[in-house]
This record gives structure tokens, C-alpha cells and sequence, in this order.
């Protein structure tokens, strides 16, 4: 009996509770962080930050707000099971195609690194930058802004998803915030180190003249993101892309909003139960232990997984009324949901949920079963591996 609470008391252990805890918690910071760092940006953008603590609060957010945006932008393509194939090759149903084509990808790439660049310079200090380094800067970062305005376009919706949120389009909303709150803070410390006296003297005296306000930068930017555009264009000709390369990597594509093309019917794909299903995660999550059967078809077996069809064995075999209740209302219900369960990341998602079940099913186990180790181990083995094992257990272990 005392190796029996002995592994339930292993199965309920510090090292396990803490690791649920801490999935919950990375969930809540991906699902959370992108709204309320994007109600920061919307405040810093109506009220720039003028005292010392406000401003390191906005540098704060600024690179809270790349963080969390990069780490969120790779999690909701997963989430959405973005594939990186282009729109004449086949996906499975629950994929979409990539919505930037991967042959003019290139140019996507330049310019929101052009835009990066352009962002890094607006961070130098007013008094040690010459003005005309901000008015680049500026015009960089028109770059990275067109690029997110077309991201928010094209993801906005997907065809396949009709209820799809576009979430991507709060990451492309605080990358334009980001470069409006940068620029209009600049331009407030430019015109306030002129009135003092304190910025860099330039020796073209015209220049000078045309900078005298800083409101103007921005127009100026405007005026040389044009051939800079023209100079990108032309460089990356030399790369293979075409001179239309950033138009057509948006409308080459299928399954959203600029997709111009029809993609190929899907490839075939079985959905499985939410357990099933979760068993498929990342395994430093699920915790895979080994192949088993279902229907004949193979599939990964966790622990969870065993716990699950155990307890529906001892409901089956107690109670066969609620147990056909349960089912039916399980299968009416579980299966829709397990087609919405289309990466490991999800997966993991639905573990992590599963858990307060997993435990629920574990107790009844061992209240209602003598045994339930050994019912827990047999479960998904063909049926002469099954015999096998049992008759090695009821031969080698006194309590299992």
C-alpha cells in the first residue's frame, strides 16, 4: 500500500506542479503582454513622456514591446499553423500557406530590416547627432512602416478561419506606434536643444536653415525615402528579385486578404481526441512514453493519455449509464475541438488544461480500482502485448 501513495505522491510532485504553473504563466504572458504593451505605446503616443521616470518607462515598454512582439509573432504562426510553402504546393486542412511568397520574401526581409536600422539611429541623442542622421532615420523607418501596414492588411483575415482574430495586427500596430512615439519624442528633444543652443553646428549653413524646425524632418524623410526606394529596388535586382518584388510577394500567395492565386485541394489528414492530440505536443511537455494502437492506427502515448481511457474503462464498467452519457456528450464535443488542436504548441496548450482532469481521473482511479497502476500500464497495447505484460506484473510486482 505504501508503494502505491508512493507513486501517486510522485505523480502529484513539486517538480510537476511547478512546471504546470510556470506553462500557465508563459501562456498568460503571450496571450496578455501584446494588449497591454499596446495600451502603453497608445498612451506614450498621447502623451509623449516628459519626466525622467515616464521616459525610462517608455524605453521600458519600447523594448518590452520587441521582445514580446518577436516571441508572440513566431507563437501565433504556430498557433495558426502558418507553413512556409507557397501557394502552388499542397498544405494539410487545418494549414494555411504562407502569406509572404517565399520568392520575393527577400525584399520583405531588407526592408523591414531597413526600417530596424532606421529605428537604431533614431535612439542616438539629440545633442551628439547631427540632424541630418535623424532625417535618414526617419526615412528608414518608412520602410519598416510599410512593411507593417501590408503584414496588418494581408493577415487581417485568412480564408480557411472565419473566426480568425488578427492578432497580428496588434504586432504590426505597435511596430508603426514605435516608430510615431520615437520620431515625435526626437523631434520635441531636437527643438528643445536648438532653443538652447546645444546641438551639433553643421557646416552647410542651408542645411542648417532647413532644419531649423524639427516638424519638418518627417517630410524631408519623405522626399529621400523615394530614392532610397529606387536604390533598394535596384540593389536587390541584382539579388534575382524583380522590380515589383514587394507587391508581388503579397498578392503571389493564397488563403489571404492580397492572395491572388488558388491553391491546390489539401493534402489528407485523421484528426484525433483532445488527449490523443496532446499527446502529440513538445515531449519536454507531454512526456511521450511510447507507441500504442487505436483503431488500428498508431499513435503517441503519454501518461495522460493512459489516465484518460483507464478512467472511461472503470466508468464503463461501474456506471454504464453515466458512462454513456459521458461519452456521447465527449464525442459529440471532443472530436470539433480536436480538429482546432493543429500544433505542438496547442497541444502542449490542451495538456496543460488537461491537467486538473488528469489528477481528477487519478483519484478516482485509486479509489475505485484495487490495481490501477497496472490497468493505467496495459492501456493502447495490441492484445497479446497486453497479456504479456500483465502476466509479467501479476508474476513480478505484489502491488502495482
Amino acid at each position: 500500500m505504501s508503494e502505491t501513495f508512493g507513486s501517486l505522491w510522485d505523480y502529484f510532485s513539486v517538480a510537476n506542479i511547478v512546471e504546470a504553473f510556470f506553462m500557465l504563466f508563459i501562456m498568460f504572458a503571450i496571450l496578455a503582454c501584446p494588449f497591454l504593451l499596446t495600451a502603453a505605446n497608445i498612451i506614450f503616443f498621447i502623451i509623449p513622456p516628459k519626466k525622467h521616470w515616464s521616459k525610462g518607462l517608455w524605453i521600458s515598454t519600447s523594448i518590452a514591446t520587441i521582445f514580446f512582439g518577436t516571441l508572440d509573432f513566431w507563437f501565433y504562426a504556430g498557433y495558426y499553423d502558418i507553413s512556409i510553402t507557397d501557394w502552388y504546393e499542397p498544405v494539410f486542412p487545418f494549414e494555411v500557406h504562407t502569406p509572404v511568397s517565399t520568392e520575393h520574401m527577400l525584399t520583405i526581409l531588407v526592408f523591414a530590416f531597413i526600417g530596424m536600422v532606421g529605428y537604431l539611429i533614431m535612439l542616438l541623442p539629440v545633442k551628439k547627432t547631427p540632424p541630418l542622421l535623424f532625417v535618414i532615420g526617419i526615412s528608414f523607418m518608412y520602410f519598416g512602416v510599410i512593411v507593417a501596414i501590408m503584414w496588418a492588411i494581408q493577415t487581417s483575415t485568412v480564408e480557411k478561419d472565419p473566426m480568425h482574430i488578427p492578432f497580428f495586427a496588434v504586432f504590426s500596430l505597435n511596430m508603426i506606434l514605435l516608430a510615431a512615439n520615437i520620431t515625435r519624442i526626437k523631434i520635441e528633444q531636437y527643438n528643445q536643444a536648438r532653443k538652447e543652443g546645444l546641438l551639433l553646428k553643421s557646416k552647410f549653413v542651408g542645411l542648417e536653415k532647413l532644419l531649423e524646425k524639427g516638424e519638418r524632418m518627417p517630410l524631408y524623410a519623405f522626399l529621400l525615402f523615394l530614392p532610397l526606394l529606387a536604390l533598394a529596388i535596384g540593389a536587390l535586382m541584382l539579388c534575382g528579385q524583380d522590380y515589383d518584388s514587394f507587391i508581388k510577394a503579397w498578392t503571389e500567395t493564397s488563403d489571404w486578404v492580397l492572395s491572388t492565386k488558388q491553391s491546390p485541394p489539401p493534402l489528407e489528414y485523421e484528426g484525433h481526441y483532445l488527449c490523443t492530440v496532446a499527446a502529440g505536443g513538445h515531449r519536454s511537455v507531454v512526456k511521450p512514453q511510447r507507441d500504442g494502437r487505436r483503431h488500428g492506427a498508431r499513435i503517441t502515448v503519454n501518461r495522460q493519455l493512459c489516465i484518460a481511457n483507464a478512467f472511461e474503462q472503470v466508468l464503463e464498467e461501474r456506471t454504464p449509464n453515466i458512462h454513456r452519457a459521458v461519452r456521447s456528450f465527449y464525442d459529440k464535443y471532443g472530436y470539433p475541438v480536436s480538429k482546432y488542436i493543429r500544433t505542438k504548441l496547442s497541444a502542449d496548450i490542451v495538456y496543460i488544461i488537461m491537467k486538473p482532469l488528469e489528477w481528477v481521473f487519478l483519484i478516482v482511479l485509486y479509489l475505485a480500482d484495487t490495481r490501477p497502476e497496472r490497468r493505467i500500464a496495459v492501456q493502447y497495447l495490441p492484445e497479446k502485448d497486453k497479456k504479456d505484460l500483465l502476466d509479467f506484473i501479476d508474476k513480478n510486482a505484489e502491488i502495482c
